[in-house]
């Protein structure tokens, strides 16, 4: 199981479940993930806290220290809407609507 509460494999011996804990490690929590929005463009968030009773994610700053952020709380496990980013996701520079 992830830190999010996701599950990370089905039934496994031993040394594929490390292998499997190993592959994610701590470091995806570094990475850009979607926050999926009902009606809109899904949002590009940090992870800033995960906890057995929370998830708080923050729109990201793209590492500018002054810029602007919202944060959202979660529930734990954390709702599948919140997802790694894709390749086809917008890449939040962009503005969308001309």
């Amino acid at each position: 199981m992830s830190l999010l509460g996701r599950e990370l494999t089905g039934p496994v011996d031993w040394l594929e479940a490390e292998a499997s804990l190993d592959a994610t490690g701590l470091s995806w929590l570094a990475d850009v993930w979607m926050l999926e929005r009902p009606g809109g463009e899904p949002l590009r968030v940090r992870l800033v806290e995960v906890t057995p009773d929370r998830v708080v994610v923050q729109t990201d700053d793209f590492g500018a220290v002054d810029a602007p952020v919202e944060r959202i709380e979660l529930p734990w496990p954390a709702p599948a809407r919140l997802r790694p980013r894709r390749s086809d996701d917008p890449d939040g520079r962009v503005v969308f609507g001309g």
